[in-house]
């Protein structure tokens, strides 16, 4: 089953990534240059299924919590217990009702990167950076939901620069003029 899953996935990237050609320098378009476009590893309505599953699936938008260093374990024990909810939670919860429906909306988005990047660069033909593009778009989706007040989990130290919070949450949540209330009570 596993080996499967693998296969599947990875024949699945295979397909949905799009390799954009060069555009013939016959046609008169001054803006396009003739040159081989970035390849786009994620799918294009990633971001779309990403805000549509935090609407549906999330808590009210000030029972969101943020997280960085403490790991998505520990993460949703902490919210848990402050009766708020992470991001990774509401992802989950819409996959598994994706699944359970049978509608198989978010089967090459969410669910196909929504999983430890451990286990999503263990598939054949996968790109860290395309998991990285992925939860840096559902970190902008989560950050943008949240509109008066959230909670940063995270390690006495506070967040690390290159983080998920520091380069996607912080600037939104910061120009959104939400209030961040900081828990940095965890170990590293």
């Amino acid at each position: 089953m596993i080996i499967f899953q693998l296969i599947s996935s990875a024949i699945l990237l295979a397909i949905t990534t799009i390799n954009a050609l060069p555009f013939p320098t016959s046609v008169d378009k001054p803006f396009i240059r003739d040159e081989v476009l970035i390849t786009r590893g994620i799918p294009q309505d990633f971001a779309k299924h990403a805000v549509a599953a935090i609407k549906a699936f999330g808590p009210p938008s000030s029972q969101t919590m943020m997280h960085s260093g403490i790991g998505p374990a520990k993460a949703f024990q902490v919210a848990k217990a402050k009766k708020l909810q992470t991001v990774e939670t509401t992802i989950l919860k819409a996959i598994n009702n994706d699944k359970a429906s049978k509608q198989n909306i978010y089967k090459n988005t969410l669910q196909k990167y929504c999983i430890p990047k451990a286990d999503y660069c263990a598939i054949p033909g996968t790109n860290v950076n395309d998991w990285v593009e992925a939860w840096g778009v559902i970190s902008k989706a989560w950050a943008s939901y949240t509109t008066k007040e959230t909670t940063l989990a995270t390690v006495k130290e506070g967040p690390n620069a290159k983080s998920f919070y520091k380069v996607f949450e912080e600037p939104i949540l910061t120009s959104n003029r939400v209030s961040i209330k900081i828990d940095n009570t965890y170990p590293a």
